[in-house]
C-alpha cells in the first residue's frame, strides 16, 4: 500500500509534468489525471495502470472531477470549455459548455444535478448537469476565478480568485452571500470541511486560512472593505505549512 501511494505521489508513467488538478473517483478506485497535453487519462489505483485516454479538448486541461456516482467526469480547459464525459463510453454527453476565457475549475454538486465552473472571465457559471443548460452566472470577482468548492448539503458555493477574495454564493439563485478578505495574494485553493462548518483556503501568500462558515455572513461592503472585522476566533491562519504547522 505504501509503495503504491509513493508511486502515485511521485509521477504517473506517461503523464506530462505539467499536470494540474487530478480527480479521484468517490470509491477511490480510479484517478483522472489532467495535463497540458490536452488529454485526460484514467488510471486504476490498484494496479497504477492507465486504462483509458480521453481526448477532445483543444487546450491544456486544468481539472477533472467525478460525480458522486463515479460514472461521469467534468473537465475544465484552457480552450474556454467545460466538457462532461460518460465514462462508460469516454464520449461527451452534450456539446461543450462555454466560457469567455480559459476555465480553471469545474465540479459537480454533491447530488450531481448541477455543475459549477469558473475561470478567466471572472465569473462562476452554474449549469444543469443533465442538459448542459446554463442556470446562473455569478458575478463579483474582479479577476480570474481560480478555485471553487460546494458544501456537502449543496447550499453554498465557495470560490477563490486572483483578486485575493474568497466569495460565497447561493447556488439556487446565483447571488453572492459572503465576501471574505485576508489573503495577500491569489487564492488558489478552496475546500469545505465534511461537516460543512469550515472553509479552508490556500493562497500564493504561502498561508492556509480556516474560516468559520457559520459566521461568514453577507455584509454591504465595497471592494475596498475586507471582512477583517470578523471575530479573530472565526479565522485561523496556518503559516509556513510546508515546513511546520503553526496556527495563530
Amino acid at each position: 500500500m505504501g509503495r503504491r501511494h509513493r508511486a502515485i505521489r511521485s509521477h504517473l508513467p506517461g503523464t506530462c509534468r505539467g499536470s494540474h488538478r487530478p480527480g479521484l473517483q468517490p470509491d477511490g478506485s480510479q484517478l483522472a489525471s489532467v495535463s497540458q497535453d490536452q488529454t485526460v487519462r484514467l488510471w486504476d489505483i490498484d494496479t497504477i495502470e492507465q486504462y483509458r485516454n480521453i481526448a477532445g479538448h483543444q487546450g491544456a486541461v486544468w481539472s477533472a472531477v467525478f460525480n458522486a456516482g463515479g460514472n461521469r467526469l467534468v473537465t475544465a480547459s484552457a480552450d474556454k470549455t467545460v466538457r462532461v464525459w460518460d465514462l462508460a463510453t469516454a464520449k461527451e454527453i452534450y456539446a461543450p459548455l462555454s466560457h469567455q476565457a480559459p476555465v480553471t475549475v469545474a465540479l459537480f454538486s454533491p447530488d450531481g444535478k448541477t455543475i459549477v465552473s469558473g475561470g478567466g472571465d471572472k465569473v462562476l457559471r452554474i449549469w444543469d448537469a443533465d442538459t448542459g443548460k446554463e442556470l446562473h452566472v455569478c458575478t463579483g470577482h474582479q479577476l480570474a476565478v481560480m478555485a471553487a468548492a460546494i458544501s456537502p448539503d449543496g447550499k453554498t458555493i465557495v470560490s477563490g480568485g486572483a483578486d485575493k477574495w474568497v466569495k460565497l454564493w447561493d447556488p439556487a439563485s446565483g447571488k453572492e452571500t459572503g465576501n471574505l478578505g485576508g489573503h495577500a495574494a491569489v487564492v488558489s485553493a478552496v475546500a469545505i470541511s465534511p461537516d460543512g462548518k469550515e472553509i479552508i483556503t490556500g493562497g500564493a501568500d504561502g498561508t492556509i486560512k480556516v474560516w468559520d462558515l457559520t459566521r461568514a455572513k453577507k455584509r454591504p461592503a465595497s471592494r475596498r472593505t475586507r471582512l477583517a472585522s470578523m471575530p479573530s476566533s472565526s479565522v485561523r491562519t496556518v503559516r509556513n505549512w510546508r515546513r511546520a504547522v503553526a496556527i495563530s
